[in-house]
């Protein structure tokens, strides 16, 4: 007799369940440190950071104040993104606003009809960037008590979008460059007033917040029972006993999580800055959580969007790299716990990436094909 596709997908969702329930029962304290850790990292760096910058954006696209730096992008909108008009704001917003800015103003864009449903999947393939709140002071100033070193990361960040967004821009197809033929009128053209764009774009933005603080304390918690349970240790002690850096394994599974704790990661095992960099050129699945909830409306190829951050990450820490051979940092900057220092450049720079990479593969071998947010 054969078991339907469906019977095997819900007995699967069960026992992911119980597995579930077995772990928030067996690891209750590390549940519990996991949440605190999530909450703390979004009351210090997520919502400061982010929410100013989600409510200023929305208030932007909806009053009409993009209008002259989308006139004065215009050209290379069209003929180096093929792109329309209208998308060049978002584009730098998406640069200065932070990861998950870019796809709010994505997702109003296409709501007012000023992209098109392709469009709109193809800026997200490079519109997701780490704001210059989090690499500049974060990462730069916090975590590696150095600016420049912030400023390096982001400059390679936004090379890397730029690049993403002409390779995406090279593969449109004429018909993709064209606006959308029918638009909405937008909030400045039907008589809104300034205080209905502040209110609508702070409720939008506390929504926007509410989701990726929950997206946020949820994947630190994972984290915890991950390290908590000894999964992490007995993993690193197996790999170490094949000659290869044990070190890898933390470093990776915090960075495919949640990008703080992968930073935080990479900082623990003294590793070089162009480590930085690939993790926050990937962003972590906690960040791509918080995008797709925003783009619930799109058909999103989750595998393409992620062949694309995998991209990032190897562009963006090459990146690193080069800049990092002409310009040096203290060394000192990189000191860590217990005396180790982080080197600013290695020669594993190549097998670094192949671990990113072999992520990636990962995840898109569960989710192959064409998937709805």
């Amino acid at each position: 007799m054969m078991i339907s596709v469906r019977r095997v997908k819900e007995a699967g969702l069960f026992l992911m369940a119980v597995c579930c329930l077995g772990i928030l029962v067996g690891f209750p304290q590390a549940c519990a440190d996991g949440i605190r850790k999530g909450l703390g990292y979004a009351g210090t760096v997520l919502i400061p950071s982010l929410f100013p910058y989600m409510v200023l954006s929305g208030w932007i696209m909806r009053s009409g104040a993009d209008r002259l730096l989308n006139r004065g992008l215009a050209a290379l909108t069209r003929h180096v993104f093929r792109l329309p008009e209208d998308a060049g704001a978002a584009i730098v917003l998406s640069m200065i606003g932070g990861f998950p800015v870019g796809a709010r103003c994505i997702a109003l864009l296409y709501k007012q009809h000023k992209i098109s449903a392709e469009q709109a999947r193809r800026m997200l393939c490079f519109c997701v960037c780490p704001g210059p709140a989090f690499m500049l002071t974060a990462v730069g100033v916090l975590m590696l008590h150095n600016r420049r070193t912030g400023w390096i990361l982001y400059l390679s960040q936004i090379v890397s979008c730029v690049i993403l967004g002409i390779i995406s821009g090279l593969t449109a197809v004429r018909k993709q460059n064209e606006p959308a033929k029918q638009r909405l009128k937008s909030d400045n053209e039907t008589g809104g007033s300034f205080i209905t764009y502040i209110i609508e774009a702070s409720s939008d933005g506390a929504q926007a917040i509410i989701v990726m603080t929950a997206l946020v304390i949820l994947f630190s918690m994972v984290y915890q029972v991950t390290e908590s349970s000894g999964i992490l240790m007995l993993i690193s002690r197996t790999i170490h006993q094949t000659g290869a850096d044990s070190r890898f394994v933390p470093v990776l599974t915090a960075s495919f999580l949640e990008v703080t704790g992968g930073c935080d990661a990479v900082k623990k095992a003294g590793m070089p800055l162009y480590m930085y960099a690939l993790c926050v050129g990937f962003g972590g699945m906690c960040v791509h959580f918080q995008i797709f909830s925003m783009v619930r409306e799109l058909s999103v190829s989750r595998g393409k969007y992620l062949l694309f951050r995998a991209a990032n990450a190897l562009i963006s820490a090459g990146i690193t790299y080069l800049i990092c051979c002409f310009d040096r940092p203290t060394a000192d900057v990189f000191a860590v716990s217990g005396g180790a220092q982080a080197q600013v450049s290695a020669v594993s720079l190549t097998g670094s990436m192949a671990l990113v990479v072999m992520s990636v593969v990962f995840v898109l071998s569960l989710h192959s094909g064409r998937t709805r947010v």
